[in-house]
Parts: structure tokens; C-alpha cells; sequence
């Protein structure tokens, strides 16, 4: 792969990780706490694929900061 590539694939990743923070944030401001199955569900969907993000970024080196995913699911989830 080359540099361009692998450029642009760093910069798709990066900008699909900061999509799913935003939607995470919507729902953070607008749904969590409405308490329905469908809101603890969504929740728990949300707690994982951030956590699962979090840990291959940390793995690798990168800052979560950059994607938008610092923060503690525990707390805000």
C-alpha cells in the first residue's frame, strides 16, 4: 500500500470513529435517560463499540482525543 493510501485510509477511519462519537453524544444528550429497554439497549451497544474503539487506539499508540473518544463509557453511558 502506499503512502497516499494508507493516508486515506487512516483519514476514513478517523473520520467513521468521530461519526459513531457523535452519534454517541447525540444520544448522550437527547435519549439516555428516558429509561426505555430501547434506550438501556442502545446504551450498552454504544458502551461497547466505543470500548472496543478505545482499546485498538490505546493498543496502537494513538490518542483518543484525536477521535474523539476520550471520555469514560462507565460514566457517560
Amino acid at each position: 500500500m502506499t503512502n497516499k493510501n494508507e493516508a486515506a485510509t487512516y483519514e476514513t477511519f478517523k473520520y467513521t470513529v468521530k461519526r459513531i462519537a457523535e452519534y454517541v453524544t447525540d444520544f448522550i444528550n437527547n435519549e439516555k435517560d428516558k429509561g426505555s429497554s430501547f434506550s438501556q439497549g442502545r446504551a450498552l451497544a454504544y458502551k461497547e463499540i466505543i470500548d472496543v474503539i478505545q482499546n485498538s487506539l490505546t493498543e496502537n499508540d494513538y490518542d483518543l482525543n484525536e477521535f474523539n473518544v476520550d471520555f469514560d463509557t462507565d460514566k457517560v453511558l
